[in-house]
């Protein structure tokens, strides 16, 4: 599986494809593995989890999941993502 997170364009470089041409390049190289493992291969004895690209994105982060739909992604599910800090005990 090939996943895309953290993504950041600064303010002054955005609406010029720069994230849809990377988007695009990391589609174009896991296609390319892609069609290497399956070359000879018996699709059934395939991870079916190696076919699937997916995107990381905070849930507030509206913009990032409305050009990741344009690009073709879909929204499949919410996670929850926690931050657990440490606490002194006396």
């Amino acid at each position: 599986m090939v996943t895309v997170a953290a993504l950041y364009v600064l303010p002054e470089y955005r609406k010029e494809g720069l994230c849809r041409l990377i988007l695009y390049y990391v589609n174009m190289v896991h296609a390319k593995r892609l069609r290497q493992l399956l070359n000879g291969t018996s699709q059934s004895t395939v991870d079916p989890s190696l076919l699937y690209m997916h995107a990381d994105t905070e849930a507030y982060n509206v913009p990032t999941q409305k050009f990741m739909l344009r690009c073709g992604y879909k929204i499949v599910n919410y996670t929850n993502w926690f931050t657990i800090i440490p606490v002194e005990r006396n």
